[in-house]
């Protein structure tokens, strides 16, 4: 899809691999300026050098740990300083400790809600004057489609994503009226580092071949594979463009029908 995001300024969160980079990497070709972070400082850095260079757009990075507030909310303030003020909010984070509830401390969930409830509160909060004072902005959630169809071993993620969710939706009514859009987008089966780890480790305790362990997997997809990253893109660059400006309170479910999977599947 192409849009037109010249003259814009985007945050992308969690944005040195999979997701959050294939987004970073579809506005910036649409466009915007973009300004990224990841906990791996080097990581982040190859990232930001090879936007730049495929896209020529001015790109700002950080390495940014989401589970520390005052780092979040001081990137959100870089970022304001050295690109001007974001227009796009795409808030995306790493995953919570996977494991059942009973598996799970008190420190566990602690650590979960600052590293994706309060990350996404904290950038909100910082990025929302000014889309408020420019009367346009585009807030875009990413959450899991765990957050409709829970996934028994993802405790923390199923919890934690759906008070992003949450959150989207509570600004509707706030922010409407300023030019602002607030949506939330559910992803599932997605080929990225995450994924992978998560069906080798499924696979081993199921006791079977990880190729075919995969190959089964992906056939209980309605639409017999997974997806890209550069899918999820594609439907946060249309929410961010201004064809999008009337798609508001929205949730959704860009996960090739994982959600209507029977659960005995």
């Amino acid at each position: 899809m192409d849009v037109d995001l010249h003259q814009k300024i985007a945050i992308v969160t969690a944005s040195s691999r999979g997701i959050g980079k294939a987004i970073a990497l579809k506005l910036a070709m649409s466009g915007a300026d973009v300004a990224i972070c990841s906990r791996d400082p080097q990581a982040i850095q190859r990232s930001a050098r090879e936007i730049a260079d495929r896209t020529g757009v001015r790109v700002f990075s950080r390495a940014v740990d989401l589970s520390r507030s005052e780092s979040v909310a001081q990137f959100a303030r870089d970022v304001a300083a050295e690109l001007g003020p974001p227009d796009i909010l795409v808030y995306n984070s790493g995953p919570p400790r996977p494991g059942l509830f009973s598996d799970l401390s008190v420190t566990d969930w602690r650590q979960a809600f600052d590293l994706i409830v309060m990350s996404a509160v904290i950038l909100t909060q910082e990025v929302l004057p000014a889309m408020r004072q420019q009367k346009w902005g585009r807030l875009i959630y990413m959450a899991s489609a765990s957050v409709v169809r829970p996934i028994p071993d993802l405790c923390l993620s199923n919890v934690m994503r759906s008070a992003v969710v949450a959150l989207a939706r509570s600004l509707v009514n706030e922010v409407g009226h300023d030019g602002i859009t607030a949506n939330a987008i559910l992803v599932a089966n997605v080929e990225t580092e995450r994924q992978q780890q998560l069906l080798r480790k499924r696979a081993i305790e199921a006791g079977i071949d990880e190729e075919a362990f995969y190959r089964r997997e992906m056939a209980k997809s309605p639409v017999g594979r997974f997806a890209h990253p550069s899918e999820m893109a594609e439907a946060v660059a249309f929410l961010a463009s201004p064809e999008g400006g009337f798609v508001h309170g929205a949730v959704w479910n860009v996960d090739g029908g994982y959600i209507e999977i029977p659960p005995t599947a």
